[in-house]
């Protein structure tokens, strides 16, 4: 991992511990479909085989990608965008993708 990967990957860890995170629908959609659980996610938050940068997402908010498995092996990428709410706390939104 690049030492950027490892910087956002700790603001990625940092954010899920102090709750400042939001799920996009997309995300929400995808871990319904695949009964996916929260658990899934903090697996791979917590273990990932790699972060990639993924360049920024529509509002101009830089993006990561962690991949890696789910508890029950499925690899998947769950892309965070990075931002701030609206008292100035740095914030995570997530979305998810899964290889088929």
């Amino acid at each position: 991992m690049t030492p950027e990967a490892v910087q956002a990957l700790e603001v990625i860890r940092d954010c899920l511990e102090a709750d400042r995170y939001r799920l996009t629908v997309h995300f929400r959609e995808r871990m319904t479909l695949h009964g996916f659980v929260w658990l899934d996610v903090l697996v791979v938050v917590e273990e990932p085989d790699d972060v990639v940068d993924d360049g920024a997402d529509d509002q101009g908010r830089p993006k990561w990608k962690l991949i890696g498995e789910t508890t029950n092996g499925l690899r998947v990428e769950i892309v965070c965008a990075l931002d701030y709410d609206e008292d100035g706390h740095q914030t995570v939104f997530f979305s998810l993708y899964y290889e088929e």
